[in-house]
């Protein structure tokens, strides 16, 4: 939640008005700036006391707890840096660099047999606060050139409304668990966990791939018949990988992998694959409409996107009745959401290039 919420959405401002003057230097605003750092210390200290106060229950070290939190929220910002710096590779490390540390420290308790939650945590706290430090000193490299070209109010209603966007996609990503859980129980939530880890994930990696590149490319140059043209693309990807679950799906009934049912959940994995299309085709308009997208019609793209979001996911709250009608409804809302995204795009381009 830090990592997600640590830059009050100011990190998708910051790649929207900074700008690669030349390799390793960066022109940004000296508000923004000082805005992100703002919001890190301020986001940091909150959420430290949240987690002191409603977790009381487990001992940790709360200056070692600050610490971690700034290193956290600030991981972010480093990763928008040199992602738009196209250091690709030190971005992705960025992000994930304290899982992979966490990943193999895992693997070392668990040949030591020790599972001792305080000694746990503080080795995660420690794979974050290593992955800053090796930011902070590939950081070293860059310079940021300081102009006022954006002014304070735009920077400003840009940071909200992108914070809206944040949450909005916060809601919709975790939705299907909480409705699953309220509706029919934890067992079943495990079972669709399991499911989506399987034939969902794959989608989400490529869309999160996807929309890491895109970003850039869209900064650096942006025309509506190449964005149509990579929209189809990636609607191709989809449909390639979903016949490549297809095939893996058969495989595991055939060959009778494991005793999970999957003949039971068979129209939930046809929908399922229905949603990752839905996100991968997505996976190139989020990143163009962020970078290209004026503010006036960020504030109403937006505004209009978390209002029928909420409408659909409250109906299906109150009436979906089985597992496939809340896929559906996730469905229907990532669609709805990514062709308002691609409307008001093209047509404030089109307009654009009219006049």
């Amino acid at each position: 939640m830090i990592y997600i919420y640590g830059l009050s959405g100011l990190e998708q401002g910051f790649a929207k008005y900074s700008h690669v003057v030349k390799e390793n230097v960066i022109e940004t605003n000296l508000f923004l700036f000082k805005l992100v750092i703002g919001s890190i210390i301020i986001v940091s200290f909150i959420s430290s006391i949240f987690l002191i106060y409603y977790y009381n229950s487990i001992s940790i070290n709360f200056f070692l707890l600050i610490v971690t939190s700034v290193c956290m929220s600030s991981l972010l910002f480093l990763y928008s840096i040199f992602r738009i710096n196209s250091n690709f590779v030190i971005a992705q490390l960025l992000q994930n660099g304290f899982k992979i540390i966490l990943f193999f420290i895992a693997l070392l308790l668990l040949v030591l047999k020790r599972f001792y939650k305080n000694e746990i945590i503080f080795l995660v706290m420690l794979s974050i606060i290593i992955t800053f430090i090796f930011g902070i000193l590939k950081l070293k490299k860059m310079r940021f050139v300081f102009v006022d070209t954006t002014t304070r109010n735009t920077i400003l209603v840009s940071g909200v409304f992108f914070l809206i966007a944040t949450a909005t996609f916060s809601i919709i990503n975790f939705a299907d668990r909480y409705l699953i859980e309220n509706k029919f129980g934890l067992a079943v939530v495990g079972d669709y966990f399991y499911l989506s880890n399987i034939f969902l994930a794959p989608f989400s990696i490529l869309q999160g791939y996807i929309g890491f590149k895109k970003l850039v490319h869209y900064k650096n140059s942006f025309t509506i018949e190449n964005f149509k043209k990579n929209n189809r693309t990636n609607l191709i990807y989809g449909f390639l990988l979903s016949i490549l679950l297809i095939i893996f799906y058969f495989l595991i009934i055939e060959i009778g992998i494991g005793t999970f049912d999957f003949l039971k959940y068979k129209t939930v994995f046809i929908l399922l694959l229905l949603l990752g299309i839905a996100k991968i085709y997505s996976s190139g308009i989020y990143p163009a409409f962020d970078v290209v997208i004026d503010v006036k019609n960020l504030k109403i793209a937006k505004t209009t996107i978390l209002i029928i979001s909420l409408f659909i996911l409250l109906i299906t709250f109150f009436y979906a009745k089985t597992i496939e009608i809340i896929i559906s409804s996730l469905i229907i809302v990532w669609v709805i959401k990514t062709l308002i995204l691609r409307w008001f795009l093209i047509n404030q381009e089109t307009n654009n290039n009219f006049e």
